[in-house]
C-alpha cells in the first residue's frame, strides 16, 4: 500500500513539474514544430547509437566476468529496460529488470550478473563526470568567473574523485589479499561478501572496464549531438561548450529514482543548467530533454513488444547463452 502511494506520488511530480514549466513558459512545446524529418531522423539514430553502444558496453562488461550473451539477446534486454523506466515510476526500473532476467538465466552466478548491471550504471556514470569536468576545463575561464559555475566544478571534481576512489580500492586484489581484509570477508553474510567478491573481480579485467568507460564517452557524445541537433533547429545558435557541461550532469540528475525516466525533473535540471552556463532561461535544455525523452519511448515500444510477445520469447532472450 505505501509503495503504490509513493508511486502516485511519484507520477503527480513527475506531470506536476511538466505542467508548472509549460505554465511558466519554460517549456514551449510548439517550437517542437521547427524540427524537421532530417533532425528527427537524426534524434532517432543518434537516441539509438547512444543505447547499441551501451549494450555493447555492459555486453563487454558480462563477458569479462564469464556471462557469455550474444549481443542480439542482451539488445532486448535493453530495449525492455528502457519500456520499465516509464512503465515504472523510477528512472532505474529497467536496471532492476534486466539484472531480475540475468539472475533467471544465470542461476549459478547471480552476484556476477547483478553486479553487471551495477558496474555498468557505475562506470556510466564516471565517463558523465569525466566528460562534464573536462568541458569546465576546456572553458574554465567562464567558470572560474561565476560562482555557481565554479561551485557546480568543486563539486564535481569532488564527486569524480570519491568516484574513481571508490573503484581503485573496489578492484585492487592487493587490498582484497591483504590477511585482515580477508579475515572481515569471511566474518561476512553471504549477501554482502557476494556482491563485494563479484565487484572485486572486475579488478583481473582492467582492460574491458577501460574500454566500457571509452564507450561511455561515445554514448555521452551521442546524447550531447541529440540535444545540439534540437538548439540548431530552434536557432538557439550556442556552441558545444554548453551542451557539453549540461548534458553529463542532467544525465545525472535524470537517473535519480525520483520519476519515470526522469520526466519532468530532467526538464528542471536542464532548465536550470543551461540557465546557469548562458545566463538565460532558454528553452534548449527542457525542450531538448523532452525530446530525447521522446526518442527513447519510441525505442520503450520495441522493447514492450518483446516482453508482451510472449513467455516463450522472454525465456529465449534470457536462456540465448552461447
Amino acid at each position: 500500500m505505501k509503495q503504490s502511494i509513493l508511486n502516485i506520488l511519484k507520477l503527480v511530480l513527475a506531470f506536476g513539474l511538466i505542467y508548472f514549466l509549460i505554465n511558466k513558459g519554460y517549456l514551449d512545446l510548439s517550437l517542437l514544430d521547427k524540427l524537421n524529418i532530417y533532425s528527427i531522423a537524426g534524434v532517432l539514430l543518434l537516441s539509438l547509437m547512444g543505447l547499441v553502444v551501451n549494450n555493447f558496453r555492459w555486453t563487454l562488461l558480462l563477458k569479462s566476468q564469464g556471462l557469455i550473451y550474444s549481443f542480439t539477446s542482451t539488445l532486448k534486454l535493453s530495449f525492455i529496460g528502457i519500456f520499465f523506466n516509464f512503465a515504472l515510476p523510477s528512472s532505474i526500473g529497467g536496471d532492476v529488470v534486466k539484472a531480475y532476467y540475468l539472475v533467471k538465466s544465470s542461476s549459478q552466478q547471480k552476484s556476477k550478473a547483478v553486479m553487471s548491471v551495477v558496474v555498468d550504471r557505475f562506470l556510466g556514470l564516471i565517463s558523465m563526470l569525466l566528460l562534464a569536468v573536462v568541458s569546465m576545463l576546456m572553458n574554465f575561464e567562464l567558470i572560474k568567473s561565476n560562482l555557481e559555475l565554479y561551485s557546480i566544478f568543486i563539486s564535481m571534481l569532488g564527486i569524480l574523485f570519491g568516484a574513481l576512489l571508490f573503484l581503485i580500492i573496489a578492484f585492487s586484489n592487493k587490498i582484497h589479499n591483504i590477511p585482515w581484509v580477508q579475515y572481515l570477508l569471511n566474518k561476512l553474510p553471504t549477501f554482502i561478501k557476494e556482491p563485494y567478491l563479484a565487484l572485486c573481480s572486475y579488478g583481473k579485467s582492467l582492460k574491458q572496464v577501460i574500454m566500457a568507460i571509452l564507450l561511455s564517452f561515445i554514448s555521452q557524445l551521442c546524447i550531447i549531438m541529440v540535444f545540439k541537433i534540437v538548439g540548431d533547429a530552434m536557432g538557439a545558435g550556442l556552441s558545444l561548450y554548453p551542451y557539453l557541461f549540461a548534458v553529463p550532469i542532467g544525465l545525472m540528475i535524470m537517473s535519480l529514482p525520483i520519476a519515470p525516466a526522469g520526466i519532468g525533473v530532467g526538464q528542471m535540471a536542464f532548465l536550470y543548467l543551461f540557465k546557469v552556463y548562458t545566463g538565460e532561461a532558454v528553452d534548449v535544455g527542457t525542450l531538448g530533454v523532452t525530446v530525447f525523452q521522446m526518442s527513447l519511448l519510441v525505442y520503450g515500444f520495441v522493447g514492450c513488444y518483446f516482453y508482451v510477445k510472449n513467455k516463450a520469447a522472454i525465456n529465449q532472450v534470457v536462456t540465448d547463452v552461447r
